[in-house]
């Protein structure tokens, strides 16, 4: 489930070792984790993301 199909995304794998593997979705201003085949969530259900206006502003756009 891409947050926006209209803006183009980079899906990034991170190997951790043999047996944990992860990926990043990162777009137009956000990063969402993937483990397992599925996004990471909060403990309410959400899907958690980090936000250029949000969580510490880990990206600016460029």
């Amino acid at each position: 489930m891409v947050k926006d199909a209209a803006n183009l995304l980079r899906l990034v794998p991170c190997i951790y070792n043999n047996t944990q593997f992860y990926a990043l979705e990162m777009g137009n201003g956000y990063i969402r984790s993937i483990s397992d085949g599925a996004y990471l969530t909060n403990a309410d259900g959400s899907m958690y993301e980090l936000t250029e206006t949000g969580q510490g502003g880990v990206m600016d756009g460029r």
